[in-house]
């Protein structure tokens, strides 16, 4: 039987100085040798007409021979594979060439605002905090002094999970909640992050982002809240703004304002604010009666608008490469 570990060699040796030693002969060689009509699978059939005391022996030098030609078979399928790949260097690969340079990405322009929003805040000595997306109707809505009736608590402005009385939260007031049950005032907080409401159309998105700011001291007062909201803006957009605040009303300030900015020649809302409620304090279990505070929020996405001249909020989520890769790392 070792005549057939020298053949089995021989062929595959005969394969490669011929250069036609590939996957294909091998497989070919391997079925002459190793397969069911080969003289090694005759053999193994025969032992059944040998003694018992004969077929111990008989099958104890096949399988030598068996594990003599996998071996044999092994190294050919390497040496093949090697062999393949040596011939495609040998065409392909100029070893001096210039490697083709890996195209760079970019921040998105949301994370860019996220950045320098967060830069600026902790500038003004603000610290970020962040909560969870999915809240319960309390702090959503109760604690900040939305009465139960409410139409923001309907589902036709709030995504309702299945789960009994879990949502998306529909502003990042929820993280100033769970922050003022922390935090020893007097303190000041700016909490960025996604909002979900429903409202879709050219101008809005169901989700989108926010950032709003906190500051509880025993001495704020609504002027505060106007000079750093407006200080704030003009930070982030670079430049001096014309501006109007507006009587509004917000369940969880009082008194409360909007700020328009001038932007072009139109009028634009970019902000709201006011000082905080003394009942969101109170249920926060802060003393009222000592302390105050303000508070104000505007959208992320606008502010980029603004920033990066871009004039339609759904290209901010559509992913186009084109429009992405103009936010390189400069901004």
């Amino acid at each position: 039987m070792n005549n057939l570990l020298q053949l089995c060699q021989e062929e595959v040796d005969a394969l490669h100085t011929a250069g036609n030693l590939t996957p294909h002969t091998i497989d070919q060689v391997k079925s002459k040798y190793l397969g069911k009509q080969s003289e090694l699978s005759k053999q193994y059939q025969g032992m059944r007409d040998l003694a018992p005391d004969q077929r111990k022996d008989a099958g104890k030098q096949l399988n030598i021979v068996r594990q003599g030609l996998e071996s044999i078979i092994k190294e050919a399928y390497i040496l093949a594979e090697q062999t393949e790949i040596n011939a495609e260097l040998a065409q392909a690969l100029d070893v001096t060439a210039k490697g083709r340079p890996l195209p760079e990405g970019s921040l998105h322009p949301l994370t860019h605002a996220y950045n320098e929003i967060n830069k600026i805040f902790t500038q003004m000595g603000f610290s970020v905090v962040t909560g969870p997306e999915v809240e319960d109707a309390y702090h959503n809505f109760y604690a900040l002094n939305f009465p139960e009736n409410h139409p923001a608590i309907t589902m036709h402005d709030t995504f309702h999970l299945t789960e009994e009385d879990r949502l998306l939260r529909t502003h990042t007031s929820t993280v100033q909640v769970h922050a003022m049950k922390k935090l020893q005032a007097p303190f000041r907080i700016a909490t960025p992050g996604r909002v979900y409401r429903c409202d879709h159309d050219a101008t809005h998105s169901p989700m989108f982002n926010q950032v709003e700011c906190m500051v509880v001291s025993e001495n704020c007062s609504f002027a505060n809240v106007k000079w750093l909201l407006l200080k704030f803006c003009e930070t982030y957009l670079g430049k001096e703004l014309a501006y109007r605040f507006r009587p509004s009303f917000f369940p969880f300030t009082e008194p409360s304002a909007e700020l328009d900015i001038k932007w072009g020649d139109q009028w634009m809302e970019l902000a709201g604010c006011g000082m905080v409620h003394p009942n969101v304090l109170k249920e926060a279990g802060i003393d009222h009666n000592k302390y105050r505070g303000f508070a104000f929020g505007v959208g992320i996405d606008r502010l980029a608008m603004l920033k990066y001249n871009i004039s339609d909020l759904r290209v901010l989520y559509e992913n186009h490469v084109e429009f992405l890769k103009q936010f390189n790392a400069s901004l």
